[in-house]
């Protein structure tokens, strides 16, 4: 076997191991609020090319989304993530951010746009950059992540507030995005 299909076996293993043994999408000990932890400022390009940085958020909640066109998990996360975002659409104080880290093909981003259009997803996608290594990781490495999908809850100061790691396959689409929603709902209760 070659190493990348051996590295994505262990990555897609490591990714339902540890939500698994959890009730719920977001088990306590990893939806812990974090907190006077500043969100690290990013200046990203999205699907259009447009330079994206959190700073233009400021004042609002963000939820951050960082998945992979290999990661599994990260797709199957999608329709809840999709439920949450339709929720606050009409809100001009919550924004949905999804940063596609961790890739390795050449040409992801044509993946990428591929998956969005096929499964019609109107996400605000946007890329991370390349780290030190020369892998595209650096915001994933800057946020200090265990693995993907994962999400941070930004509040309007740009602090993180929750960091919710995994996927849960056995929680329905609504349970997921409900409690997606109730982690945002709790965000903006925060700042007045």
């Amino acid at each position: 076997m070659s190493q990348k299909i051996i590295l994505l076996i262990a990555v897609v293993m490591i990714s339902y191991a540890a939500p698994a043994k959890a009730g719920s999408l977001f088990t306590p000990q990893d939806s812990l609020p974090v907190q006077n932890r500043p969100a690290p400022e990013f200046h990203l390009k999205d699907l259009a090319g447009k330079v994206v940085s959190l700073s233009d958020f400021k004042g609002k909640v963000v939820v951050l989304d960082f998945w992979a066109t290999w990661c599994v998990p990260c797709q199957q996360s999608f329709p809840a993530m999709e439920k949450a975002l339709n929720h606050f659409a009409l809100n001009k104080d919550v924004v949905f951010l999804f940063i596609d880290t961790r890739e390795t093909s050449p040409g992801f981003q044509k993946i990428v746009k591929a998956q969005m259009k096929k499964n019609q997803y109107d996400f605000h996608v946007i890329f991370d950059e390349i780290g030190p290594a020369g892998l595209q990781n650096m915001q994933y490495l800057a946020y200090g992540m265990p693995g993907i999908p994962t999400k941070f809850i930004i509040d309007a100061n740009g602090i993180i507030r929750y960091q919710l790691i995994g996927y849960n396959p056995k929680q329905s689409e609504e349970e997921s995005a409900a409690e997606l929603i109730s982690f945002v709902e709790r965000t903006k209760a925060m700042v007045n």
